[in-house]
């Protein structure tokens, strides 16, 4: 219960206008999301849609934020078609296209597990062991 409480209470704050939010909160959910039960809280709270909105940011490190979070959340059957509806695939796509390497892996990343849900083809899954939790930098 306490972990949920948490993980709503963040998805709350992704809707503040603090920069220092924007970048803190989605890697704060992306740690409560290595639990599969803290995956459907965190979609049941709403943090969708505000994650897709921070894709949208300025700000190269909170953009990438949002996309490992959403990552974390599309890898997750139960939840990639919710990432894909919540509009995802095309600022994904766009972060793709960026200067850093990193955001470039995640949102490759991040689009394997929306592509079933899209017209486009597929794209090739990365070669690595998985997503690092530590390598949110740009």
């Amino acid at each position: 219960y306490q972990r949920r409480v948490h993980g709503e209470a963040l998805a709350e704050l992704l809707y503040s206008p603090s920069e220092v939010l924007q970048e803190a909160v989605p890697r704060a959910l992306w740690g409560l999301m290595q639990v599969p039960e803290q995956r459907d809280a965190i979609v049941a709270s709403g943090a969708v849609e505000p994650l897709v909105r921070l894709l949208h940011s300025s700000i190269p490190e909170v953009k990438q934020g949002a996309a490992w979070a959403l990552h974390g959340l599309a890898s997750d059957p139960a939840h990639s078609q919710t990432v894909h509806d919540a509009g995802a695939h095309g600022p994904l796509m766009d972060l793709k296209s960026s200067s850093s390497p990193a955001a470039r892996q995640v949102a490759q990343r991040a689009l394997v597990h929306l592509a079933p849900h899209t017209d486009t083809p597929r794209p090739s899954s990365p070669v690595s062991n998985g997503p690092d939790p530590n390598d949110m930098t740009l």
